[in-house]
């Protein structure tokens, strides 16, 4: 197995870097049955609802061309709560109008036209970036209410969340003491997922409401099902847009055995510090937008990388995550949905 040492590496800001190309046209059609990309040195694909080419909102099964065993099963948004509570469904991004731009840095983005929550005035729009330069994932998607009136999204009960379902987990992490990936609170920021050997390890990111500072201490948690980033967002105003924003970081260790990976590990909890606020690899692409939780995209140095795909008519960025238990009811729920 070729080796490679895990670098998220984030926390410098800009990366530069001198690329010729120009950035390729948009197009429009991905059919995500069978759609792969390898950019950053991660192989994307997305989590795809057959017989349809839709997708639930997420990518799935990240992989590096040396490392085939991923810790990441998928990403997905699920809605059901206040007055979407009638759609009962995922944040799908639907294949017939998806498009796909390479930007003249290298980075892919894929944006997602903006869908209705019917019958509500509720649309989702949502985009994805694969940096070029970093093992990264960028995941946008924002919620805009079309109506005349307030929208209730009921922030008590709701079960309007992200998941990051795992696979092939044996050491997880979170940013606070939790006992459970599944029942972390308000205070968690990130979590680290990897297996005992030979194995991909997946860092997710995003942030709470109110904005308090991550921490690096990384705290060992048990249950690894899968990490539950639930929306706290009461209410949409008429005309009101709500964003949010996750990042997934993928890496590898240098070998194959178990005490590599631990060492990989390690190395990848101390690395979650690089999501400590936003910056300008982070904000690549979307400076000026305020992002809930986080504060606004204020780029240090000029922007070179703007994508009109990522940033789009209907989607500014932001984040309002906070992780809660993940309750029987919500399990059952979302697995009689997918069934």
């Amino acid at each position: 197995m070729k080796t490679k040492k895990l670098a998220i590496g984030l926390a410098s800001g800009v990366v530069a870097i001198a690329l010729s190309v120009t950035s390729t046209p948009a197009f429009a059609a991905i059919n995500f049955e069978t759609a792969t990309w390898l950019v950053g040195g991660v192989n994307y694909q997305f989590e795809w609802d057959s017989p349809s080419v839709n997708s639930y909102g997420g990518v799935e099964y990240l992989t590096t061309p040396t490392q085939a065993n991923s810790t990441l099963q998928y990403e997905e948004t699920f809605w059901n709560g206040g007055d979407l509570a009638p759609y009962d469904d995922y944040g799908y991004c639907l294949g017939a109008t998806a498009t796909e731009v390479t930007e003249a840095n290298g980075d892919v983005a894929i944006t997602c036209a903006p869908l209705n929550f019917e019958p509500s005035d509720v649309w989702i729009s949502q985009s994805f970036l694969f940096y070029n330069d970093e093992p990264l994932t960028r995941h946008v998607f924002s919620l805009e209410n079309r109506g005349a009136v307030a929208t209730d999204l009921a922030a008590v009960e709701q079960e309007n969340y992200v998941t990051f379902y795992t696979d092939n987990v044996t050491e997880a992490a979170t940013s606070e003491d939790a006992t459970s990936c599944l029942s972390m609170t308000a205070e968690d920021h990130w979590a680290v997922l990897s297996g005992s050997a030979d194995t991909i390890i997946t860092g997710v990111a995003w942030q709470a409401h109110g904005g308090t500072a991550f921490t690096s201490l990384g705290e060992d948690c048990i249950d690894r099902g899968g990490v539950y980033a639930y929306l706290t967002k009461d209410s949409l105003a008429a005309g009101e847009t709500v964003n949010y924003m996750t990042f997934i970081a993928t890496g590898q260790p240098a070998g194959p055995s178990s005490g590599e990976m631990d060492t990989a590990f390690a190395t990848a909890v101390t690395e979650m510090a690089a999501f400590d606020s936003l910056n300008d690899t982070l904000c690549r692409g979307i400076d000026g937008l305020v992002v809930e939780g986080w504060g606004t995209c204020t780029l240090s140095l000029p922007d070179t990388g703007a994508s009109t795909a990522v940033v789009g008519s209907s989607i500014a960025i932001g984040s309002g995550l906070l992780i809660a238990g993940a309750l029987a009811l919500v399990m059952a729920r979302r697995r009689q949905a997918r069934s």
